[in-house]
């Protein structure tokens, strides 16, 4: 159902060596980030292909074109994913995405270990035992709702060219 709330992890999860691994880059009115942590893939969209090879950060927005996601059958990835919702991280999502030199993946070399450390800690807060616990469909802002909104702001952050934020010869001047 749709949310209120600005931010809203649906499910996020991880996704090693299997090489029969196959799944749509999203459905519904969510979003989907994943963190390619190793391995390699395709992203198929009707007839057009995208390779995909780790390290890399996907975000595939509710209004692009719908796509699969399949792993290479040799050297499969490992990804970490996070279908997600909520007015202010489709926001951020969509600001993102512009940032991106080729969406819906592109390479991030700022911060790229503490991404990975993030994207990590949302998939172990989604399975801990306190959020099975919790009505999955409460309007409630929960530990893993919060690590979904740093995420969004370090890749947010990340996109941001050096000249246009402060820097200290900026600050000097």
């Amino acid at each position: 159902p749709p949310t209120l709330l600005p931010y809203r992890v649906r499910v996020a999860g991880r996704m090693k060596d299997n090489p029969r691994h196959a799944s749509p880059g999203t459905w519904h009115d969510d979003a989907m980030l994943l963190v390619f942590i190793s391995g390699r893939g395709v992203y198929r969209v009707k007839k057009h292909e995208r390779k995909v090879v780790a390290p890399l950060l996907g975000i595939v927005l509710p209004e692009a074109p719908r796509g699969i996601l399949m792993a290479d059958g040799q050297t499969p990835y490992d990804h970490i994913y996070c279908r997600f919702s909520g007015d202010l991280a489709l926001e951020t999502s969509r600001r993102i995405v512009e940032s991106m030199k080729t969406p819906p993946f592109t390479m991030i070399t700022d911060d790229w270990t503490r991404i990975v450390e993030v994207a990590k800690n949302i998939v172990k807060l989604q399975y801990s035992d306190g959020a099975r616990t919790v009505d999955a469909t409460a309007e409630r802002v929960r530990p893993v709702d919060a690590e979904l909104a740093k995420l969004l702001a370090i890749l947010d952050c990340a996109g941001i060219p050096p000249e246009h934020g402060l820097t200290l010869e900026r600050i000097r001047t």
